[in-house]
């Protein structure tokens, strides 16, 4: 199996816990999910750290058992298409701010 979406999902995974943190630090963003929003409260490099871990560890443990869940590519490609419209709604206030 390809590990494109692996990586890409890991990618992109940092790329919102960066922009989320910033975007949260500086009061331009809320997030939505209330257990990442109270751990970003405590701390946001706690936070950041963790999710991306979290994400991580998931992702390994999802393409180790691959061979195991037929739908696994479909499920792949619905989150791939998740993450990039969370990276639009990101760039979207990154340019109103600029």
């Amino acid at each position: 199996m390809n590990k494109l979406p692996y990586i890409l999902i890991f990618l992109m995974t940092i790329a919102d816990t960066l922009f989320t943190a910033v975007g949260m630090t500086k009061g331009i963003i809320a997030e939505a999910n209330p257990i990442i929003k109270w751990i970003f409260s405590v701390n946001t490099t706690l936070a950041s750290v963790t999710v991306v871990m979290f994400v991580g560890v998931l992702l390994l443990m999802i393409y180790r058992f691959r061979n195991h869940i037929r739908w696994i590519k479909y499920g792949l490609g619905l989150l791939v298409i998740a993450k990039v419209g969370v990276l639009i709604l990101h760039l979207r206030w990154i340019i109103e701010v600029i």
